[in-house]
C-alpha cells in the first residue's frame, strides 16, 4: 500500500461514520502548489459538502496537512461525526 493511500485511510478513520466512498479527495494545482479538497458525499442524495481545503507542495504534503487538521480538529472539538440528514 502506498503512502498516499495510507494517509487517505488514516484521514477516513479520524473523520469516521462514513461509507468508504462517501469521502472524496480532490487534488488540483493552484499557484504552483497542490490544493486538496476533502468532500463528504451524501450516500442517498449524492450531494457534496466541502469538509476542508489545504495547500501542499505535493500530494503527500497536502495529505499530511489534512491529517494534521483532522487530528487537531477532533482533539479541539472532542469528537465529531459527519452525518447527513
Amino acid at each position: 500500500m502506498n503512502n498516499e493511500k495510507m494517509l487517505e485511510d488514516e484521514i477516513r478513520g479520524y473523520i469516521g461514520g462514513l461509507e468508504y466512498d462517501s469521502l472524496q479527495f480532490d487534488f488540483n494545482t493552484q499557484d504552483g502548489k497542490i490544493k486538496l479538497d476533502v468532500t463528504t458525499i451524501n450516500p442517498i442524495h449524492k450531494q457534496h459538502f466541502l469538509f476542508h481545503t489545504v495547500l501542499g507542495y505535493d500530494r503527500e504534503d497536502a495529505l499530511k496537512k489534512m491529517l494534521d487538521y483532522v487530528k487537531n480538529y477532533k482533539e479541539r472539538e472532542s469528537s465529531y461525526t459527519v452525518q447527513w440528514s
